[in-house]
């Protein structure tokens, strides 16, 4: 014996998004690296395949169920990540959706189970409706995350501190958020920091050749071992530093010393 009911089986198999309305009062819940603190009239939305934790303030929460198959018949099957834990505010179709949970809620028991499963039909269509048209919104705000990140990276690049951590908290998102923001630029957010640093080495280099190698790295935003610097160097334009000096002279017509 497991101890285990029937009911306790079947909710660990659910695959799909639960969409969920607070009913009153308030709680924190926690998933895909996001802290959520909702008040009574919040709709937010979770994936059973990401662990999530709810705490109670005490509040009750109504979830309705979508199995993964619908919700990917309604919408691009590969933002389904973006929507757990995100939060619908100022949005007239979560208002429409908090309206019909609660009739569901004091309807129960008071109107027949076909007419109950109508209005949770209908009121599953308009969370999927409010889900796609946040999507729209998601992606909108993924470009302006990016066009933050780089902007950041432009003018604090020489910042040997600035690492993708850093960045994530002056931006005050999750590092997931960010790396998420990044996934459809064929490119890491470390990486472009890393090749910006490289051309703003380049650049350095090109302007004034003579000068150390270590300290136009530095410079750049590059405070490590020198040696890690130019692995790095060889492995991106398959020669060392000092040999890319050694050519930007002679092109110039100078001798290195």
């Amino acid at each position: 014996m497991t101890g285990r009911r029937k009911e306790d089986d079947d909710a660990d198999s659910m695959d799909g998004l639960l969409i969920c309305f607070i009913t009153y009062g308030r709680m924190e819940v926690e998933t895909a690296g996001k802290l959520l603190y909702l008040n009574e009239g919040d709709v937010f939305t979770l994936d059973t395949a990401i662990p999530h934790v709810m705490r109670n303030y005490p509040g009750h929460v109504v979830a309705i169920f979508v199995p993964r198959s619908s919700a990917i018949a309604k919408m691009d099957a590969s933002h389904l990540y973006d929507v757990a834990g995100h939060v619908f505010t100022d949005d007239e179709l979560a208002t429409l959706f908090g309206m019909q949970v609660r009739y569901m809620v004091g309807a129960l028991g008071e109107i027949s189970s076909a007419a109950f499963d109508v209005v949770l039909s209908a009121t599953t269509e308009v969370a999927l409706a409010m889900i796609r048209q946040g999507e729209r919104g998601t992606l909108e705000a993924k470009s302006n995350m990016v066009a933050r990140v780089k902007h950041l990276v432009d003018a604090a690049s020489s910042d040997p501190e600035l690492t993708t951590t850093k960045i994530a908290s002056m931006l005050n998102v999750s590092r997931s958020r960010l790396y998420n923001a990044f996934a459809n630029q064929g490119i890491t957010v470390a990486a472009y920091l890393r090749d910006h640093r490289l051309r703003s080495f380049l650049e350095s280099l090109r302007m004034t050749p003579t000068a150390p190698i270590s300290e136009l790295a530095l410079k750049a935003g590059f405070a490590g071992d020198p040696s890690d610097f130019t692995k790095l160097f060889r492995r991106v334009y398959g020669m060392s530093p000092s040999d890319m000096r050694a050519s930007l002279l002679n092109s110039k017509g100078v001798r290195p010393e």
